[in-house]
């Protein structure tokens, strides 16, 4: 092989904080009271929140506000895992290809989906194989998202609102007042749906193989966890997330840390024999 050079590489690299969107627009009164209105209109809703939610000012709280004020189930994509307590009852966890079968089958049967900050990747969207987690022909989606260019941009939208999630779902909240949504025929086929998944958490969470499955090993993760709410959470690359992501319940919002899209498993040097090829 020939022999390899490092090279200076010309221009500034600019850093994270520069290229990262940052929470802060508002969508318009029109905008937020026509999502109302298909929220109202909805009788299987569904709030997906994702890494936009992760990065909005207190978007938790919104979160929790919101799920507190209207009941609606909450799915999230593997960055937001936790920013709703994964024991809530109306939590049915991270959807996608190694996600809990409760949100797949909520995302999946959903006719309105709130999406916020989800840019329903591949591993979310199950590769975007139809009806393998979304089902486009039946569901209506209202898609916020800072970034304009996500809008849309995998799957059709009912509705693309360029606004801080956070923000938008306060705002939503306050435009719903106090109307009762009529979904409880749908919570209770969310439960159903926990119920089902919750026999093969148990299953694997349980298990007393001779050796450790890694569900079990990361629940019990989990659990040790629990015991300190300040402790934090780094989830490398690799098969361990699609064991984490559904097997690890995560109860304080922004301490799962993960960073799923670069596809890396940490660094290492190692010295090269000069024979190799």
């Amino acid at each position: 092989l020939e022999e390899q050079h490092s090279a200076e590489v010309s221009g500034v690299i600019k850093p994270p904080t520069v290229r990262a969107v940052r929470s802060g627009g508002r969508a318009s009164r029109a905008a937020v009271a026509a999502a109302a209105a298909l929220v109202k209109a909805a009788k299987r809703p569904l709030v997906l929140a994702g890494g936009g939610l992760v990065r909005s000012h207190d978007g938790e709280k919104s979160l929790k506000a919101f799920v507190d004020r209207c009941q609606v189930p909450v799915a999230t994509t593997v960055p937001a895992k936790g920013m709703l307590d994964e024991t809530h009852p109306l939590a049915v966890g991270p959807t996608g290809r190694s996600g809990t079968w409760a949100a797949s089958n909520a995302s999946r049967n959903a006719d309105v989906i709130i999406a916020l900050g989800a840019r329903f990747s591949d591993n979310n969207a199950g590769n975007w194989r139809k009806n393998a987690i979304y089902d486009q022909d039946e569901t209506k989606i209202i898609q916020v998202d800072l970034a304009v260019e996500e809008i849309g941009r995998n799957y059709d939208v009912a509705m693309g609102l360029t606004a801080d999630a956070g923000g938008f779902l306060d705002d939503l909240a306050a435009e719903l007042g106090d109307t009762t949504l009529d979904i409880q025929t749908w919570r209770d086929q969310i439960a159903e749906y926990q119920a089902d998944w919750q026999k093969e958490f148990d299953r694997v969470a349980t298990d007393q193989g001779a050796q450790i499955h890694p569900g079990r090993l990361s629940y019990e993760i989990g659990e040790a966890l629990k015991r300190n709410p300040k402790a934090h959470l780094f989830v490398d690359i690799g098969d361990i997330d699609q064991y984490a992501e559904p097997y690890m319940k995560i109860t304080v919002p922004h301490t799962w840390h993960i960073s799923s899209g670069m596809a890396e498993m940490g660094e290492m040097e190692m010295p090269m024999p000069d024979n190799t090829l």
